[in-house]
């Protein structure tokens, strides 16, 4: 056994043999050394062989789970090698919006649908509609598969989304604000309360104010507009009529609560490991506040996988391999918030 995986090694470094093949035929002289039956493993099953150059675009702490999630697939797919570049998620955007080559050699790219927009536009990213099989989709919730839309092509594979709650600091209010009366209240007696107000993070408010974007599936611009409105309304006078501080720093945000300098912070789902090892049993969450429109509704971001336009077919059949066992929820921490 030991002269055969000699050999073994000599003749993958020659080039003679592939690693996933190597792995198995050692694997085999094994079983038969010591008598035991032989039982196919991940590296057996999976007999793809090629190199993948994946683009990874996601923030932390998404960006590490992949990662792990990658590293993860290299124990089941020996042959695969994955050469992962990593890129901050404003840079990937800037340079799709202003350099068309700037992806032409990643096979795979890891990113959100603000990029994903991008790409299409540049028309750099590869047209999913027949390429992906009609079964292998299933998998996917159609809400899901219709943030990898653009048009009328699907350009994504979706992996995980994310929305918006409300943390709040259990030692500087005891229950939460349900409504926006109430936050408006809690901040006039003293609590401490900072709001972002960047469009995405505090798009929750135009719904609890009524707003829609969409009507029976139509545009409705004017319903839109009212909530719109009176959401701005309520945030100037909020700030006017109490000590509540508005921003669109969000870094300057989640300071102001991790320093108890705000009682709650409307952020992310996929930031409560970070803030849980800040702030330990002081973190509680709680839904967004209600308005007098109904309930808040924030903005769900997906974020997805997208394969360049010029891939081979043979390249495009590991990278797509490799896609799958991503999307896969078990592929992934479940802390993270899976479609």
């Amino acid at each position: 056994v030991l002269a055969l995986a000699s050999d073994i090694y000599a003749q993958v470094l020659e080039g003679e043999i592939e690693p996933a093949e190597a792995a198995i035929v050692t694997s085999r002289a094994i079983n038969e050394a010591i008598g035991a039956a032989p039982m196919a493993t991940d590296a057996e099953r999976c007999q793809d062989v090629g190199i993948v150059h994946l683009l990874n675009a996601w923030p932390a702490p998404r960006r590490d789970h992949l990662a792990e999630s990658v590293a993860r697939y290299g124990q089941t797919c020996p042959g695969v090698i994955v050469q992962v570049t990593q890129l901050a998620p404003d840079e990937a955007l800037a340079r799709a919006q202003t350099d068309r080559g700037a992806f032409e050699e990643y096979h795979l790219i890891a990113g959100s649908q603000t990029l994903l927009a991008a790409l299409v536009d540049a028309d750099v990213v590869l047209r999913l509609d027949g390429a992906i099989e009609a079964e292998a989709l299933q998998r996917f919730r159609p809400s899901a598969l219709q943030s990898m839309r653009v048009g009328e092509g699907l350009y994504g594979l979706p992996v995980l989304a994310d929305v918006k709650a409300l943390y709040y600091n259990n030692e500087l209010v005891q229950e939460p604000a349900r409504t926006l009366g109430e936050l408006r209240a809690e901040s006039q007696t003293g609590v401490p309360v900072v709001l972002q107000t960047g469009f995405v993070e505090a798009f929750w408010g135009i719904g609890a104010m009524g707003g829609e974007i969409l009507v029976d599936q139509t545009y409705q611009p004017a319903a839109f507009t009212a909530g719109f409105t009176d959401w701005l309304t309520w945030l100037r006078e909020t700030e006017a009529q109490s000590a509540a501080l508005l921003t669109t720093d969000s870094a300057a945000a989640t300071e102001a609560f991790l320093t108890g300098e705000s009682a709650y912070l409307i952020a992310d789902l996929s930031r409560l490991p970070m803030l849980q090892e800040a702030l330990g049993d002081r973190l509680s969450t709680a839904p967004l506040p209600a308005g007098p429109g109904g309930t808040a509704r924030p903005v769900v971001l997906v974020d997805g996988l997208f394969f360049d336009p010029t891939i081979s077919d043979a390249d495009f059949a590991v990278a797509r391999n490799l896609a799958a066992y991503i999307t896969d929820t078990a592929a992934l921490d479940l802390s993270l918030i899976h479609i």
